[in-house]
C-alpha cells in the first residue's frame, strides 16, 4: 500500500502531542541496597548516591537499607531500576531471600552490580546466599577473606571494554579487596588491583551481573578509601552499573544506529527505513509497514531504554 511521506507522520505525531525526547544519553535508573555498616547507614548510602549523580550519567539514583535494620527488597521494587549496586559491611536482613531475590531479578533483565565486602566476606550473613550462590550468579569466588593495606590499580587486561573506560587511576590507604585470585565459570577479568587480585570482572556466560573487588564508600565517609577527587572509583562503579544494565536489558529497539544513545539520530533514521519500506521499520514484527510501526517506535522511543 502508499505510504505517506515522513513529514506527514511527523506532523501526525507533533500533533498528537508526541514531544521528542533531548537528544543525549538517557541515563539508568540504579537502586543502592545491602547492608553497610553502622545502625544508620543513610550517610554511606548519600556518599555513593553524590558521586554517582555528579557523573552525570544516571536519570536516578535511590537506596534502600537491606540490613537487619532494614528489609529485603521485593523483586516489584528491584523491577522499578535498571540496574543495583549491593555491598554489606554488616548483617542482611536476610542473605538467602536477597540472594533469591536478586537471582530473579536478573532473570527478569535487571542489572547486578555486587562489591566489596559482598565479594569477598567470610562473616555468616554477609555474602549473598540461596540461588546467587548456588546457581553461581557471583564471579569473584565468594567468600575467600578479606586483602587490606594500601593497593592501586593493576593491569587494565581490556581496557576498551566499557567496565574500564576512562579508568586510568585508582588507589587506598586500606584498599579492601578479595584475597582469591579465582573466578567462576565463565568469568572475565577486566581490571586488576596492582597485587593482581580482582578489581572488575564480568560474566561471559551470564549477562548483568558485574562483580566489583572494590569497597563503594569513598573517602567521605571511610577516610581511608580511595577518593573521588583524585582517582576514578566514582567511574569504575559507574561504568559497573551502566553496563550491567545494557548487558542485562538485550538490545535496545529505538537505538536504531547501535550507538548506546537513544536521540534524534534514531528518529530520523527511522523516518528514513520508514520511507524506504526497510524491513527494520516493522517495529511491531507483523510483517507490514505501516502506521501501526509508526507509533510503535515513537512510544519506544519515548520510553528510552
Amino acid at each position: 500500500m502508499p505510504r505517506k511521506s515522513t513529514s506527514v507522520w511527523l506532523a501526525a505525531a507533533l500533533a498528537a502531542g508526541l514531544a521528542l525526547p533531548a537528544s543525549g544519553a538517557i541515563g539508568p535508573r540504579v537502586l543502592l541496597t545491602g547492608a553497610p555498616s553502622s545502625t544508620d547507614p543513610t550517610p554511606q548510602f548519600l556518599d555513593v548516591q553524590s558521586y554517582l549523580l555528579s557523573t552525570n550519567r544516571f536519570d536516578q539514583v535511590d537506596f534502600h537499607n537491606a540490613g537487619t535494620a532494614g528489609t529485603t527488597p521485593t523483586l516489584a521494587q528491584l523491577l522499578d531500576y535498571d540496574a543495583v549496586l549491593v555491598w554489606s559491611n554488616g548483617t542482611y536482613a536476610s542473605d538467602v531471600d536477597l540472594g533469591n531475590v536478586l537471582a530473579d531479578y536478573v532473570d527478569q533483565g535487571g542489572g547486578v552490580v555486587t562489591a566489596v565486602f559482598s565479594t569477598s566476606t567470610t562473616t555468616a550473613g554477609r555474602s549473598l546466599a540461596g540461588r546467587w550462590d548456588t546457581e553461581q550468579y557471583w564471579i569473584i569466588q565468594p567468600r575467600s577473606g578479606n586483602t587490606s593495606g594500601f593497593a592501586a590499580l593493576g593491569t587494565v587486561l581490556e581496557p576498551t571494554h566499557p567496565t574500564a573506560e576512562n579508568v586510568s587511576t585508582l588507589s587506598a590507604n586500606s584498599a579492601f579487596r578479595p584475597s582469591t585470585f579465582n573466578l567462576g565459570p565463565g568469568g572475565r577479568m577486566i581490571a586488576t588491583w596492582d597485587d593482581g587480585r580482582p578489581l572488575i570482572a564480568v560474566s561471559d556466560s551470564r549477562g548483568g551481573v558485574v562483580d566489583l573487588g572494590l569497597y563503594p564508600l569513598s573517602t567521605v565517609t571511610s577516610p581511608n578509601s580511595w577518593s573521588a577527587a583524585t582517582t576514578d572509583g566514582d567511574t569504575i562503579f559507574a561504568n559497573a552499573l551502566i553496563y550491567a544494565a545494557d548487558s542485562a536489558g538485550g538490545t535496545c529497539p529505538p537505538d536504531l544506529n547501535g550507538d548506546g544513545v537513544v536521540d534524534a539520530d534514531d528518529f530520523f533514521l527511522f523516518l528514513q527505513l520508514f520511507a524506504d519500506g526497510d524491513p527494520r521499520a516493522d517495529f511491531n514484527n507483523d510483517g507490514v509497514i505501516d502506521a501501526d510501526d509508526f507509533f510503535a517506535f515513537l512510544n519506544a522511543f519515548a520510553a528510552g531504554c
